[in-house]
């Protein structure tokens, strides 16, 4: 099977330009979302999988290179890791999309659930500054400090997100919804760096 890497260089500049619009614009960005109606399977293609093969791919790159200065230095294991993490945040943004099914049932839909589809496309676009720092994390672990403050600006992006994207659920009186938005937080980085920590005990 022949890669096709002119494909590959479409996925990751796609990649690119949806985190810089985050980034740069969450406001914009999120509408962009809504008014191009995205589904979970345009969002896989879209963000998610090239996020968590960037992810794998610099964690290898890591084992690699300390391959050569590490004496002992066990490639296999490490190598299982690098890949198991993109695998765990994956199944972490499932059960976070479940657990904030819940919190939405009981503040504002008491009598029916949330579309799954549509709360795990709000959550993958929600963690891409996670997916960015796991990316950077898996190569230089060093910057674990520095990158748990860069996290800190997912606030925004779901407080904003909140606002475009459940705008019909939530209505205009209840906008920036401060509890709301550190529970989605709480929620996000508690699954995932509580499988970091359990990780980081093998």
């Amino acid at each position: 099977m022949i890669m096709n890497f002119d494909k590959l260089k479409e996925k990751y500049i796609t990649l690119y330009n949806e985190c810089r619009n985050f980034i740069v614009d969450p406001n914009s960005a999120w509408q962009k979302v809504v008014d191009e109606q995205y589904t979970w399977k345009d969002t896989q293609l879209r963000l998610l999988y090239p996020s968590l093969a960037l992810i794998g791919v610099m964690g290898l790159l890591r084992v690699f290179l300390e391959n050569f200065y590490i004496s002992g230095y066990d490639v296999l294991s490490n190598s299982l890791l690098a890949l198991a993490w993109p695998v765990i945040l994956l199944i972490f943004l499932i059960l976070g999309a479940l657990s904030l099914r819940f919190v939405f049932r009981f503040k504002y839909l008491f009598d029916k659930w949330i579309d799954f589809e549509r709360m795990v496309v709000f959550l993958s676009y929600a963690e891409i500054p996670l997916f960015i720092s796991a990316a950077i994390f898996a190569f230089l672990p060093f910057m674990f400090g520095v990158l748990i403050f860069f996290n800190f600006y997912a606030l925004y992006i779901i407080m904003l997100g909140f606002n475009v994207y459940f705008g019909d659920i939530i209505g205009e009186e209840r906008k920036y919804n401060v509890p709301l938005t550190a529970i989605t937080f709480l929620i996000i980085y508690a699954l995932t760096y509580l499988a970091w920590l359990a990780m980081d005990k093998f």
